[in-house]
């Protein structure tokens, strides 16, 4: 089964464009997996984002490369991906460019 990860931050950041060709396959390989509840909000979030990367063969991170503003934010799921070897593309919404983290 093929899995797509997408992570979106920062106001205004709403597409991103031609790097998604054909977003019906993206919605045929998407799942929906709901988590128990542990902590606050900011513990779910990371949750959440660590299940994305579990799952996820990439990642596609619209990010501008900030630290995150709370815990599970998107540096730290980015940080998270890195650290377990998942290929992650940084999509920065502000100078339109892509970078390989991996």
């Amino acid at each position: 089964m093929r899995t797509a990860a997408l992570h979106r931050s920062g106001a205004g950041a709403t597409e991103v464009g031609p790097c998604i060709r054909d977003h019906r396959e993206l919605h045929l390989a998407a799942r929906v997996t709901v988590l128990d509840r542990v902590g606050d909000d900011e513990d779910g979030y990371l949750a959440a984002g660590q299940r994305v990367v579990d799952s996820s063969d990439l990642m596609l991170a619209l990010w501008n490369g900030q630290p995150s503003a709370g815990k599970g934010g998107t540096a730290d799921v980015v940080h998270y991906a890195t650290e377990r070897g998942v290929r992650v593309i940084r999509l920065d919404p502000k100078t339109r460019t892509t970078r390989d983290l991996s």
